[in-house]
């Protein structure tokens, strides 16, 4: 079995289990107004509802639909989501607090406000980038030389 459908199938038991047990009022959601939680709640309910639809999905083994799906769009929104989740990180990464939605804001906010970096964050997160990029390397290179012998 793949690991991404068992880890649908695993989100999904998780989340039908704090629905059930009604954990749901730790989940910490943020809304654009922070008047009222009536939008976080809504949107709760939404994110609940398509998590338990997958658990659904995947106890009646629709996963084979997925092969149908050709390679290069699969690569696509792959490609699509790592450049999303990498321009997200950004901001962390350097240590900047600004606003911004989408790639293109964030890109833009964080050249406009690299003047605030803070060297500390940016520091540790270049060595943490580099010691993971050491270890995925040193990881592929162990794999090859085993299947050599």
């Amino acid at each position: 079995m793949e690991y991404a459908v068992i880890l649908c199938l695993l989100t999904g038991i998780v989340t039908l289990l704090m629905g059930l047990l009604q954990l749901g009022k730790f989940f910490i959601l943020i809304d654009s107004n922070n008047d009222s939680l009536e939008c976080s709640n809504a949107f709760r309910r939404e994110v609940e509802s398509i998590i338990s639809s997958q658990f659904f999905i995947s106890l009646l083994f629709v996963g084979f639909i997925v092969n149908f799906i050709s390679t290069p769009v699969n690569s696509g929104f792959t490609s699509a989501a790592a450049i999303t989740i990498c321009s997200t990180q950004l901001r962390a990464l350097l240590g900047l607090t600004f606003k911004a939605d989408g790639v293109i804001g964030i890109v833009s906010g964080t050249i406009q406000h690299i003047t605030e970096l803070k060297p500390g964050d940016a520091i540790l997160s270049l060595i943490c980038s580099i010691v993971l990029l050491f270890l995925m390397v040193k990881n592929t290179l162990d794999s090859r030389l085993c299947s050599l012998y």
